[in-house]
């Protein structure tokens, strides 16, 4: 009997391992931002979900450096769905925390000027069905991650 729940278990978590198979979601771009205040951002991510499974993005957080200056940190604490096999702009609460705010004032007023020494890292904390996965954003340059991640959003 024991071997059976045994082998239960392992067919059930391979079955379940490919439903965290993220290659059919793609971020379209960036719609919207909306400016609640000073640390509250509304972003609309147009998102396409070509899976059969709903996403959630339970929670997230990047980071922002200026060389080894810390910037500023965007966290998202509040769950966001995306629906299975749809395209949809999902609203994004995100909290952000200024580190520096002269030079993210500087940054914003002349972004030509600072981007190349811009990085960003982070994670994102999705969960699909009963399963979660952490998936790391390693650091790299600002424009190569607008260029992955928002297309529709260029420096």
């Amino acid at each position: 009997m024991r071997k059976y729940i045994i082998l239960t278990s392992i067919f059930c978590c391979l079955l379940f391992s490919s439903c965290l198979n993220l290659d059919s979601i793609k971020f379209v771009g960036v719609e919207r931002i909306d400016i609640k205040s000073a640390s509250k951002l509304d972003v609309g991510l147009e998102v396409w979900n070509g899976s059969k499974r709903e996403i959630k993005i339970k929670s997230a957080g990047l980071e922002l450096y200026y060389g080894d200056t810390h910037v500023l940190s965007l966290l998202i604490n509040r769950e966001v769905i995306i629906p299975r096999e749809s395209v949809d702009i999902i609203r994004i609460p995100i909290h952000m925390r200024l580190r520096a705010a002269v030079l993210a004032t500087s940054i914003v007023s002349n972004m030509g000027r600072y981007k190349a020494m811009l990085t960003i890292s982070g994670y994102v904390r999705v969960k699909v069905g009963v399963l979660s996965k952490k998936i790391r954003v390693k650091e790299m340059p600002i424009s190569q991650f607008i260029d992955t991640f928002g297309v529709g959003f260029k420096l």
